[in-house]
């Protein structure tokens, strides 16, 4: 399946609520506290559970990116990335669908 492809497939979800829990880690460096937040999809969330049933369905691998998510940054030509951002309005969404 060739890439635009793909992401025509994946598009119709940029913009979709994606149901996250939020926590607070706090850690101490040289003194000084500091606090992140932690973002993790709800279990079974719908919206990315939908996502990866369609990459399934195309032989494809689901990779979804919170801020702060570490991953390896090579490319395969067979996975969907999905990047999730907290909008304007404070809910968690699908914001850029790549592939790589």
């Amino acid at each position: 399946m060739k890439e635009v492809d793909i992401l025509k497939i994946f598009n119709k979800y940029a913009g979709k609520e994606i149901h996250v829990d939020v926590r607070e880690e706090k850690s101490t460096y040289e003194g000084e506290v500091y606090t992140r937040e932690i973002v993790d999809p709800i279990r079974n969330e719908p919206t990315l559970t939908a996502m990866e049933k369609l990459a399934d369905r195309h032989g494809l691998k689901l990779r979804v990116w919170f801020p702060d998510t570490i991953n390896t940054m090579e490319y395969r030509a067979d996975r969907v990335n999905v990047r999730v951002s907290k909008s304007r309005d404070g809910k968690w969404r699908v914001g850029g669908i790549s592939i790589g």
